[in-house]
């Protein structure tokens, strides 16, 4: 990343450690590690965050644009000490979604819904959590137990309110087999032009 690019990231970093308002400074971070190269996202430099959940955060949104990039994350990500309890997105769900607390998460258990289409953030935000407890209910009717780990604009929708809507639902799936045909079989179910829900 060109030196402006670096001081903007490690400017956001700041913001991010001493902000009492989260939201818009993580949205520009996201919209930052979107729009940089594969080279540029593998160089960034460690942050200054001495609180532990926004370290976490911010690593482990640099881990995902490193996936997405298709690079190793910068090897800082994984000296980030994991948090030592989980932050829940929706606790009232018995498949719990929550925010990633551990280094590189991601894989070949990641999966996506991808709405068609932009919706008013609201209707966005309730589709996604009335996707996800359809799911929840798909997986105790069939038996599986297990974890989805929301990652990316839907953490940014969904708890920072950053975004109106998110163009996919990136998430690490535990177990990833039985939770991605339980998630193939919603889509199948759910998706209609006017709800905008299609499943790649």
């Amino acid at each position: 990343m060109d030196p402006v690019g670096v001081a903007f990231f490690l400017r956001l970093a700041e913001t991010i450690a001493n902000s009492d308002k989260l939201a818009y400074p993580l949205a520009e971070l996201n919209d930052l590690l979107g729009s940089a190269s594969a080279e540029q996202i593998g160089s960034l430099p460690r942050p200054e965050i001495t609180d532990p959940y926004r370290a976490n955060y911010v690593a482990a949104m640099v881990e995902l644009a490193s996936h997405r990039a298709g690079v190793i994350p910068p090897a800082w990500t994984s000296d980030v000490p994991p948090l030592s309890f989980p932050v829940f997105a929706d606790p009232s769900l018995n498949l719990r979604a929550h925010l990633l607390t551990a280094p590189h998460p991601f894989g070949a258990g990641t999966s996506s819904l991808t709405p068609a289409s932009g919706t008013a953030s609201d209707a966005h935000r309730r589709r996604i959590r009335e996707l996800l407890k359809i799911l929840n209910s798909q997986l105790e009717h069939d038996g599986i137990r297990g974890e989805i780990s929301l990652a990316g604009g839907a953490v940014m929708c969904l708890v920072f309110h950053a975004r109106e809507a998110t163009k996919d639902i990136d998430a690490l799936l535990v177990p990833s087999g039985e939770i991605r045909r339980a998630a193939e079989a919603v889509a199948v179910r759910e998706a209609s032009p006017a709800l905008g829900w299609t499943m790649p």
